[in-house]
């Protein structure tokens, strides 16, 4: 167990020190410095609510590029980011999906999650080896204060469609990133 919250240490300190200690980050730059991001691309305000999403986040896993639509907001109306809802655009999750989803929000959490700790980036990273397919509707559990919820197709509908996805959501007073 010791050996495992040793694991997601390097991950945590990488967050707090790439980004240059705690001063706030745009939800660009808490995307674009997550290790295996290769793209990252914001949708236009105009378009927000037709896509499902704000951002378009490719990223490199086992040399196959994935793009992940991720939707970083707040809430109770809160100036920081404090909530993400990743998704594939496929009907069925692929362990490869997997995979690239619970990086991408380990990257999130650690990126923007003031006092995440080594146990809820383990939980995330054990999402990935859980059969989301088996798991019918949309799962969810506490880690702390750090919300997770994940679902195969069947429990998460986007922009008119159902997609496997997960989200995350901590205390807006433990959030770095900002609009």
């Amino acid at each position: 167990m010791r050996l495992k919250r040793l694991a997601a240490l390097p991950l945590a300190l990488w967050g707090l020190a790439s980004a240059g200690g705690m001063e706030p980050l745009t939800r660009l730059e808490a995307l674009r410095g997550i290790p295996g991001v290769v793209r990252v691309f914001e949708v236009p305000q105009g378009r927000l609510g037709k896509e499902g999403y704000t951002h378009l986040v490719t990223i490199r896993e086992a040399g196959a590029a994935v793009q992940v639509r991720v939707s970083l907001g707040a809430t109770e109306g809160s100036g920081a980011v404090n909530t993400s809802l990743l998704w594939v655009d496929r009907p069925l999750v692929t362990v490869l999906d997997r995979e690239v989803l619970t990086r991408l929000a380990r990257g999130i959490a650690a990126r923007c999650f003031v006092g995440v700790t080594a146990g809820q980036l383990d939980a995330l990273r054990a999402l990935a080896g859980r059969n989301w397919q088996a798991e019918l509707g949309w799962q969810s559990t506490r880690v702390g204060p750090l919300h997770l919820e994940w679902s195969g197709r069947e429990g998460l509908n986007v922009a008119d469609r159902e997609a496997p996805g997960l989200s995350l959501e901590w205390p807006a007073n433990a959030s770095r990133c900002v609009f």
